[in-house]
């Protein structure tokens, strides 16, 4: 992916969030149904663009969104491939669903193997050594 692709790739997802918190300015000054239904779904559909594009936070709070509209199935799935992706919440989301019974056993030892994984394939010595730098460093702000 080239610089000036990833420029306008940013700028749109810019326009997309100044147009959402528009909507949510909107419905929070004059909260009507209709209002509130709109800012909904047009974060959700930021939240789906997002999860296509491989954010595994957005994914997981897609999977809150599904969960609040009993599509559990759907909020599991999301959880699965949150977790497969080394996202820890989602882990600890999954084990909950495996107590309540939502989740089978052999779906949740999958996720985590693929979350381990996922986990195992980001350690590097580069990446430890950042740790170690920022741990001292308390005053020192980590930006991703």
């Amino acid at each position: 992916m080239n610089a000036i692709r990833i420029i306008d790739l940013i700028k749109r997802q810019c326009a997309k969030k100044r147009r959402l918190n528009y909507v949510m300015r909107c419905s929070s000054s004059n909260p009507t149904a209709a209002m509130k239904a709109t800012a909904r779904s047009a974060a959700c559909r930021l939240l789906e663009e997002a999860a296509i594009a491989g954010h595994p936070q957005a994914r997981c709070n897609l999977s809150g969104y599904e969960w609040e509209n009993e599509r559990i199935e759907r909020a599991v799935k999301h959880l699965i491939i949150t977790a497969n992706l080394g996202h820890n919440v989602s882990v600890q989301a999954l084990k909950e669903c495996y107590k309540e019974g939502k989740v089978s056993k052999e779906d949740l030892a999958g996720a985590l193997r693929a979350h381990q994984a996922a986990t195992d394939a980001t350690k590097s010595p580069q990446r430890e050594a950042a740790e170690k730098y920022f741990a001292k460093n308390a005053n020192c702000y980590f930006i991703y």
